[in-house]
């Protein structure tokens, strides 16, 4: 009988995961040696969006937009507005998500906190790139520069 030792490396710790670019990359202070050959096991984990929650989200978004731009724009929004509003909304889908995550699995798995910690870094990205889009529109209020919700 041939058995081949295996050993299953931690996310954060060993490796990183690009989650724009799926790029797995090995940390220096991790378990994993340089030039090491390792293989690679997967599971793509989709989650599901309900009406209700893109709803909120909108609304979420909208209602920040409002607070953030200056009273001329609200009227005739213009597609930076829209562009901006988009990512923020996005953005609060992946904060719920985040929490569905975590409580879908009942007692904090690491797996549940990895997935978790995806969601919240794409919505830091989707936060930050509608922060950037609407900060042209922005009344002379200090929030935007302090971040979203200083």
């Amino acid at each position: 009988m041939w058995y081949d030792r295996f050993f299953v490396y931690a996310a954060g710790d060993d490796y990183t995961v690009s989650i724009t670019t799926g790029e797995i990359t090995r940390k220096p202070t991790g378990a994993i040696a340089d030039g090491q050959t390792v293989l690679v096991d997967y599971v793509v984990a989709l989650g599901s969006v309900s009406d209700a929650m893109v709803e909120q989200a909108i609304t979420e978004s909208g209602e920040a937009v409002l607070a953030l731009v200056a009273t001329p724009y609200h009227e005739a929004p213009t597609q930076g507005l829209v562009i901006g509003a988009t990512h923020w909304a996005v953005a609060a889908v992946c904060r719920m998500r985040a929490g569905a995550t975590l409580a879908d699995s009942g007692i904090a798995s690491s797996v549940a906190r990895a997935a978790a910690e995806t969601w919240l870094g794409l919505a830091a990205q989707y936060d930050q790139t509608g922060r950037s889009f609407l900060s042209r529109f922005a009344s002379a209020q200090p929030s935007l520069r302090a971040g979203r919700n200083a």
